[in-house]
């Protein structure tokens, strides 16, 4: 299913939510294993981000709100029936609303 980014807006500022995956590498460097964690941007996100970034730069600078996906937000919310998403948990459905996955109705 295909996710729409959405927009939320707080503290003054526009915040894209999405779900990343990051993937773990183990390295080994001058005698010395090191993890490198990898991150794929959806080519969608990342065109936006390029947008907004005014960087001569090969890199785009993003602050990162980090924690580990419940199973709620991997579901793209449009496509899902309507009564589903009414009975949801209180507690889900605020989250998600926060989150800009559902919208408020």
């Amino acid at each position: 299913m295909k996710r729409i980014n959405k927009k939320v807006h707080v503290l003054g500022k526009d915040f894209i939510t999405t779900v990343l995956v990051v993937r773990k590498r183990k390295i080994k460097h001058h005698g010395r294993e090191y993890f490198n964690y990898y991150i794929d941007v959806p080519k969608e996100l990342g065109e936006e981000l390029e947008k907004e970034t005014n960087t001569e730069l090969n890199e785009i600078p993003i602050l990162a709100l980090l924690r580990p996906a419940e199973w709620y937000y991997l579901l793209d919310w449009n496509q899902v029936r309507r009564y589903i998403r009414e009975n949801l948990k209180e507690e889900i459905k605020k989250e998600l609303k926060e989150l800009g996955f559902i919208d408020d109705q």
